[in-house]
């Protein structure tokens, strides 16, 4: 195994690794919501399309040498979290230059150290804000993600403790209670699952039907539904112009595929039918909607003249198309038998397209000279990394439809 593919396999893939036996050794069952569902329709996105696996690897690594060398200079916690969610913590500890463990170990260091779990009660809904990636309990998910052991012990500041106790104490800290589902707490309830605090199942599925719950609505409240046939021109307009105006406030997009991909990846370790029903039409949601954005990055860079604007829209697209990949992913993980290791035809066929597009956007940035500092100066610092972490690991998960 290549030092590439523990990479993907311990970062991208890790809690497809932990679940393996979960989900994988389910019997096949005739009725797989995938294939019933998802499966039977054909579309612009099932066009045959060519990628290789080498031309993927080549975009892979040019991308994993970015956010490496720019890893090396990170000033904020988001920087932090974003380089430990593409790289892991076994590669930065492998080649401490690139990352110092010891910031990271503070932020861990924020949360109680509890010696046993606290009731799943304590996951009560509050409002506040959504996590991110400098949120200590989004560390520890991004942590554990890595393929840490929850037996592994860890010396932080405070004094040593368990990565299961971290967890434990994660669950029951107040402070990640949340008002609607977030999907770190969705990935710290399936890791407790996976590490034997079976009595999480319970929160973990009804935050999961949640979850799926709220996508749901969000996908019917949407301008464009699925049966209204293609999009127009004066749609596309329409879109454009409410893609600019959330520009001009500042509005940030990819919650909700960030949402659905850990829904995804609860109803695979959960592997219960009712779930899985749900989450096929989440999914189909997903393949659709992937069809109308691609039809809105078009349109938007057809219409702009600015450089400036071009290169956040491709920005934009990086991190969207890269964020839309690892949700299909965990939905196939959802959906995998023993007897159908391979994604439904329609997912990789969309899973595909989507790595042409993300390969198309970052060689253009690349051509502009956005990534190496000589334009687009203008441009966050964070929203470069962003984009080019989520598009990192967007084009690992598409490995498995190449």
């Amino acid at each position: 195994m290549t030092a590439e593919d523990k990479i993907n396999r311990y970062l991208v893939l890790g809690l497809a690794v932990l679940a393996g036996g979960v989900f994988l050794g389910r019997a096949p069952s005739s009725s797989s919501p995938q294939h019933a569902v998802v499966g039977s329709r054909s579309g612009p996105e099932e066009s045959s399309v060519a990628i290789s696996r080498a031309e993927l690897d080549a975009v892979i690594a040019e991308l994993k040498a970015w956010v490496e060398s720019s890893g090396r200079g990170a000033r904020t916690p988001l920087e932090e979290g974003l380089g430990l969610s593409a790289l892991g913590v076994g590669e930065l500890e492998r080649n401490p230059p690139a990352r110092d463990l010891t910031r990271l170990y503070a932020k861990l260091d924020a949360l109680p150290h509890a010696p046993v779990a606290r009731p799943a009660a304590a996951l009560a809904p509050a409002p506040q804000a959504l996590l991110t990636e400098a949120d200590p309990a989004a560390s520890l998910a991004i942590f554990l993600e890595s393929g840490v052991a929850l037996d592994r012990r860890l010396a932080l500041p405070s004094g040593e403790v368990s990565v299961k106790q971290l967890l434990a104490s994660a669950l029951g800290e107040p402070g990640i209670r949340r008002a609607e589902p977030d999907p770190w707490v969705l990935d710290l309830l399936c890791f407790a699952i996976l590490g034997g605090l079976t009595e999480y199942r319970e929160a973990l599925a009804r935050v999961t039907q949640s979850a799926l719950r709220r996508l749901d609505r969000e996908q019917r409240g949407g301008s464009a539904r699925r049966g209204s046939g293609e999009l127009g021109a004066d749609g596309l307009e329409q879109m454009a112009a409410q893609w600019r105006r959330r520009g001009s406030t500042g509005e940030r997009r990819g919650s909700d595929l960030h949402l659905s991909a850990a829904a995804f990846r609860a109803v695979a370790v959960l592997a219960e039918p009712q779930l899985e029903v749900q989450a096929a039409g989440q999914l189909n949601a997903l393949l659709f909607r992937y069809r109308l954005e691609r039809a809105l990055y078009r349109e938007l860079l057809t219409t702009s003249s600015a450089p400036g604007e071009q290169v956040q829209i491709r920005l934009a697209a990086l991190e969207n198309l890269g964020r839309l990949e690892q949700a299909l992913y965990a939905a196939h993980l959802s959906f995998r038998r023993l007897d159908r290791p391979d994604p439904a035809p329609r997912t990789a066929a969309v899973m595909r397209q989507a790595a042409l597009d993300l390969v198309e956007h970052w060689r253009e940035l690349r051509r502009a000279s956005v990534y190496d500092g000589r334009a687009g100066s203008d441009v966050a610092r964070g929203d470069l990394l962003r984009a080019a972490v989520h598009a990192l690991r967007g084009l690992r998960t598409a490995r498995v439809a190449v």
